[in-house]
C-alpha cells in the first residue's frame, strides 16, 4: 500500500485528476476494488490544496449519467479540463479547435480562449446522432464553457433527473425545450417535477473527420 501512496504523490495536479475521475467511474460500475487507492487520491489532493478530486468527482458524474442516454440523444463519452492538462497538450487542442468549427459550420475563432490553463472550459467526447443537424456527430470533441448562463439557442449540455444530454437550449411560452437537431429524436420538454441542470455551454466544435 505504501507503494502505491508513494506513485500517487508522484502524480502530477492533471495526472491526479484523471486517476481520480478513472477510480469513481470504476467505484461507481463496481469494478474498484481497493477503495483505499481512490481515498489516497482524496488525500493527496487536499494536500496539495487542490480542486482537481471535486472537479474530478464532477465531470466523472457526467460520464456516468451519460451511460444508456445515447439511444435517445447525444450523450457524453468522456470529459477533461483544459487547466489540468499538459500545456502541450492544451495548446494542441487549441489548434485543433482554431481549425474547426463552432457547430454552426463557420470557422472557429478562439482568440477568446487563447489562455490555455482557463478553469472553466473544459473537453467533452461525444456519442450519438441528436445533434447532426448542428453538425454534432458521434466521436466530435465538443469545447464547452461551464462558467456561463445560457441563452436561448444555445446548444448546452445539461443534465435532466440525472441524465446528461447535448439540446439545444429553447424558450417557447415560459416553457424550457431542449431541441434535438434530429427529426429522429424528440425534444425534451421540461417540467416542474423535473430535476434539471446546466453543465455547460458548447462554445467550439471539433468534427471527427
Amino acid at each position: 500500500m505504501e507503494d502505491i501512496n508513494n506513485k500517487v504523490r508522484n502524480l502530477t495536479d492533471g495526472q491526479l485528476y484523471e486517476t481520480a475521475k478513472k477510480y469513481i467511474i470504476q467505484e461507481n460500475s463496481g469494478l474498484l476494488h481497493n477503495k483505499d487507492k481512490c481515498d489516497m487520491v482524496y488525500a493527496e489532493c487536499e494536500r496539495r490544496g487542490i480542486p482537481a478530486f471535486g472537479h474530478a468527482l464532477e465531470d466523472a458524474l457526467v460520464i456516468i449519467n451519460s451511460a444508456g442516454v445515447v439511444s435517445r440523444g447525444l450523450g457524453i463519452a468522456n470529459v477533461r479540463r483544459l487547466e489540468l492538462m499538459p500545456d502541450s497538450e492544451a495548446a494542441e487542442l487549441i489548434r485543433e479547435f482554431e481549425e474547426g468549427t463552432d457547430g454552426t459550420g463557420d470557422k472557429a475563432r478562439l482568440t477568446e480562449f487563447s489562455d490555455i490553463n482557463k478553469p472553466n472550459l473544459v473537453i467533452c467526447d461525444v456519442s450519438g446522432q441528436s445533434m447532426k443537424g448542428a453538425r454534432i456527430e458521434s466521436g466530435d470533441r465538443l469545447l464547452v464553457d461551464i462558467s456561463i448562463d445560457q441563452a436561448d439557442g444555445d446548444i448546452i449540455v445539461a443534465s435532466v433527473d440525472g441524465e446528461m444530454y447535448v439540446k439545444r437550449f429553447r424558450r417557447m411560452d415560459n416553457e424550457i425545450v431542449l431541441a434535438s437537431e434530429n427529426k429522429e429524436f424528440e425534444p425534451v420538454k421540461i417540467t416542474g417535477d423535473m430535476e434539471f441542470n446546466v453543465y455547460g455551454v458548447v462554445k467550439h466544435v471539433i468534427m471527427n473527420l
